[in-house]
């Protein structure tokens, strides 16, 4: 049992505790986890003190909490002498969940499409970007919101899509989910997942604008996230951002999967 709060110190803090708390960050614990503190050898080092972060995140642990200090209360959760709270718990199950929708590739394209939030036309209002210049291959100015559907996918490794040709035009997207061809499959509102494509109409025609769903905010009323290129705080189809955008199922076209 701890008595003491362990922490990288210089000369590093050592004892048969130490040795203890180890064994158990090395997988002798209640969730049969191996954080890998390296040898169990008594010396709380930096292996040992990377273990112990590993372990606050891995048992939903708050982020501001998330440091290399060890002291009873992480012991006793470790050991299975005192239950996590409720509020770790949930916090836990939805690191595992974001880490496992990292794996698949509608993670990995959610990740990429992230990542080009905030990216704006040069000048704004030429619908003209980098990401235009490396779906055409030139100055080309075109609405961009599929094109960066297009990149995400492509980066997160997808075979579907192909720069510079098909899926610059949403409709032609819609086509292919309707057939379930070409490595698309239309899908109910009750299977989106965050990473799975979402298609807009906004004025009754056919569907005007894309992006990917990031999470629902009330599954019920049918609202939730979705990140999108060339659009804008007003919520239109032409608007210039790749921006995070709150959306109704009023406006939904299609949900669509994209499958390999």
């Amino acid at each position: 049992m701890l008595v003491r709060t362990l922490r990288l110190t210089s000369p590093t803090m050592k004892g048969k505790d130490v040795k203890e708390l180890q064994r158990l960050l090395a997988g002798s614990n209640k969730f049969g986890k191996n954080f890998h503190p390296g040898k169990i050898d008594g010396d709380y080092g930096p292996y040992s003190a990377a273990a112990t972060r590993r372990a606050k995140y891995a048992l939903g642990y708050p982020s501001r909490a998330l440091n290399t200090s060890a002291g009873r209360t992480l012991y006793r959760y470790l050991s299975g002498s005192k239950a996590l709270p409720a509020t770790y718990i949930a916090r836990a199950r939805y690191r595992r969940r974001k880490a496992a929708a990292a794996t698949t590739m509608r993670g990995r394209a959610l990740q990429y499409a992230m990542k080009k939030k905030g990216l704006t036309e040069t000048p704004q209002g030429s619908n003209r970007n980098w990401l235009t210049r490396w779906y055409y291959g030139n100055d080309t100015a075109a609405p961009w919101c599929a094109i960066s559907v297009t990149h995400s996918y492509i980066a997160a490794g997808s075979k579907a899509f192909k720069r510079g040709s098909n899926y610059a035009y949403v409709p032609y997207m819609e086509n292919a989910a309707n057939a379930g061809s070409l490595g698309f499959a239309r899908i109910a509102k009750a299977d989106v997942r965050p990473g799975d494509i979402v298609t807009f109409n906004f004025d009754g025609g056919v569907a005007d604008h894309v992006g990917i769903f990031v999470k629902w905010t009330n599954k019920v009323s049918g609202t939730f996230v979705a990140i999108e290129g060339n659009t804008d705080t007003a919520g239109g189809a032409n608007g210039g951002e790749q921006m995070l955008r709150n959306r109704g199922m009023n406006l939904v076209s299609q949900f669509i999967r994209v499958k390999k």
